[in-house]
């Protein structure tokens, strides 16, 4: 199944992600991983530069502003393209630590 770089910020300045997860690398460095409501396929974002717990919305590198639908846990889908980007980006996924539940409370 391939993979494929999203539309720009400007085009799509938000999106919404159910069966989510945060992943940390292991620089700590953090990033959303989960299906895209508004695309209906898996999503990997930039880096998280800004997340509002309360609000369940993160702000990535690119500007761009995701809330965060429902509780914790990938499915496939977002799996495969987390998968992806770790192997594009040179990272291995078992050493990523998921904060999701850490950061949802």
């Amino acid at each position: 199944m391939p993979v494929w770089n999203i539309r720009s910020v400007d085009e799509v300045p938000e999106d919404e992600l159910s069966d989510w997860a945060i992943y940390e690398l292991p620089n700590g460095d953090r990033h959303l991983v989960g299906w895209s409501r508004v695309y209906r396929e898996g999503r990997a974002t930039s880096v998280v530069v800004e997340f509002d717990v309360h609000r369940m919305r993160a702000v990535t590198r690119s500007g761009r502003v995701y809330e965060l639908r429902g509780r914790p846990g990938i499915g496939l889908d977002a799996e495969y393209v987390w998968r992806s980007w770790c192997h594009i980006n040179h990272v291995d996924p078992a050493a990523c630590r998921d904060v999701s539940r850490q950061l949802a409370r």
